[in-house]
């Protein structure tokens, strides 16, 4: 694509930076708070007329810069869950490469066939690490995958569920941890002399990896390995997504050139420059099926296509963080610690989460600079915009 006119577009960026880079691990819930504390621009009607209208980008990732019908922010990266997989510790083992037909029930299956704790000075072997070992990004697709639920309505949540497919779904996960023991764990890691679970991945410990988009650190291992999509649970195949996002300021001073910098990133032109250097799933749905995204590296590409369409967004409201914090993590270390059951521990914080989701629905007096600093990283302008800019995207990007 020609750059010429992108190039022109954003020579007023480095004078003007107000478009904020936001950190991918805390875009969780941030437009249902920035909404709430009125802290950030609608870019809905502008965006529409500039660069990228939302049409382009991937339709599961909007739910989470949407909320109450207006955008609130644009990706420039989408994530999902994926299955990486170990290929030559499975032939090793005697055992079958997954495919997309698979269940968690036979992932389950060959997790605990191939898992060989260490004993004696001897390193174990694994089944599975959990990359993504938290409420949002695993125990709500497998609850999904199982038919459940965690809210009454988990596309505009008012209440804890308590859903009883939700919570076998949910125990049949805290199982891989306790009774199962296919997990590697910190402990295992530990035993091993490595640094943590993914130092295990690394050195070819464990058949299966539960993670996001890590094209990048699998394409250095020496072993071979691959991608697929998750298994089905049994009601389907489920995951959530989450994107990285840049988002305008309600304070800005310069709009025009912020919306010019978000489009551009977040649009075909940005997408297509950003393919060979970060792990990035493209906001852009044309960019994700291009040939040159598809077949980049020797991955399974595809896998990520097909996951991101059976994806759904972590449910909105201004209270999840406080919701995760506050109810869902604790329960999550109870569950796979073995000290309570999934329907016990549902019923025991759904008084909790009830009151939050009532009392934290509107927040007005929360001001900009903390609900972006809560979920997006901190909120930079001038230099020091433009310093995180240069950090996150490639220099072409930043003319």
């Amino acid at each position: 694509m020609a750059m010429s006119s992108s190039s022109q577009l954003l020579r007023a960026v480095p004078r003007h930076p107000q478009a904020t880079a936001m950190s991918r691990r805390r875009v969780i819930g941030f437009a249902p708070a920035l909404a709430a504390g009125g802290g950030a621009v609608s870019v809905a009607t502008a965006a529409c007329g500039v660069g990228q209208p939302p049409a382009q980008s991937q339709t599961a990732v909007m739910g989470t810069v949407t909320f109450q019908s207006k955008l609130y922010a644009l990706p420039y990266q989408v994530f999902t869950e994926l299955l990486y997989y170990n290929e030559d510790l499975l032939k090793r083992e005697g055992q079958l490469i997954p495919t997309k037909d698979w269940t968690w029930d036979k992932l389950l299956e060959v997790s605990k066939a191939i898992t060989r704790p260490g004993s004696e000075g001897r390193p174990g072997q694994w089944g599975i690490v959990l990359g993504l070992g938290n409420f949002r990004g695993l125990a709500l697709p497998i609850m999904w995958a199982n038919g459940g639920k965690l809210f009454d309505d988990d596309a505009n949540p008012r209440s804890l569920a308590v859903d009883p497919a939700g919570a076998e779904g949910l125990q049949w996960l805290a199982d891989m941890y306790t009774k199962h023991r296919v997990v590697a764990q910190a402990a295992d890691a530990t035993a091993a002399g490595l640094a943590n679970p993914n130092a295990m991945v690394a050195a070819g410990m464990v058949g299966f990896n539960y993670s996001s988009l890590t094209w990048r650190g699998y394409r250095q291992h020496t072993f071979k390995s691959d991608v697929q999509m998750l298994p089905r649970g049994k009601a389907r195949a489920a995951s959530s997504t989450w994107g990285g996002c840049l988002a305008m300021p309600s304070t800005t001073k310069a709009p025009d050139a912020a919306l010019s910098l978000m489009t551009h990133i977040s649009g075909p032109a940005g997408q297509e420059l950003m393919i060979p250097v970060v792990d990035q799933f493209p906001s852009v749905e044309s960019i994700a099926t291009s040939k040159e995204w598809l077949q980049f590296d020797r991955f399974n590409r595809q896998a990520a296509v097909d996951m991101i369409k059976l994806a759904k967004p972590t449910p909105p409201s201004p209270a999840w963080p406080d919701i995760n914090s506050q109810a869902l993590s604790p329960l999550y270390a109870d569950l796979i610690n073995g000290r309570k059951s999934a329907l016990d521990g549902l019923r025991e914080i759904k008084p909790k989460v009830d009151d939050l989701l009532r009392t934290l629905e509107v927040r007005p007096e929360s001001p900009f600079s903390v609900a972006f600093q809560a979920f997006c990283g901190s909120s930079l302008s001038g230099a020091a915009s433009r310093r995180t800019a240069k950090s996150h995207f490639p220099a072409r990007l930043l003319v």
